[in-house]
């Protein structure tokens, strides 16, 4: 089973230089991100040190194995910022559909040590939602 997500962003490379399909650099770049790496080749050595797991779960091909550091920062710049963004929130509503019937748990809380006068409110606040059978936090909000 191969998971689209990026399938309506189109590829602005080169026809006949490509080495890996856009849907697996865009995928690789959304899995480094989720798993809180610092920059692109951190992305690379966790999808290296990954890559069957992650390819029995459907979430890549890597059939040119996996791109470095530097083939997934052009890749990620080349593409267009709106469909991106459209297939981001495709993507996210595609996750909070399928948690339909799941326990949400929502949490409040002010940040201490917030000066209320510098901001001209009453503080920071932060909200989430979290699902606590999967133990992820789908919707975070600041102000």
């Amino acid at each position: 089973m191969q998971i689209e997500i990026f399938s309506k962003v189109k590829d602005p490379r080169v026809l006949g230089k490509v080495k890996h399909e856009l849907e697996d650099v865009l995928r690789i770049a959304l899995i480094g991100v989720l798993c809180s790496c610092d920059d692109y080749d951190e992305i690379s050595d966790l999808i290296e040190d990954n890559a069957e797991k992650f390819k029995s779960m459907g979430f890549l091909k890597s059939s040119n194995g996996v791109p470095p550091g530097d083939t997934i920062r052009r890749v990620v710049e080349s593409v267009n910022p709106e469909q991106m963004r459209v297939s981001s929130a495709i993507c996210r509503d595609n996750i909070v559909s399928s948690l339909k019937g799941c326990h949400v748990i929502i949490d409040g809380k002010k940040m201490r040590g917030e000066n209320p006068t510098s901001r001209g409110c009453n503080g920071l606040y932060i909200l989430n939602a979290m699902v606590s059978d999967y133990e992820i936090c789908v919707a975070l909000q600041t102000s």
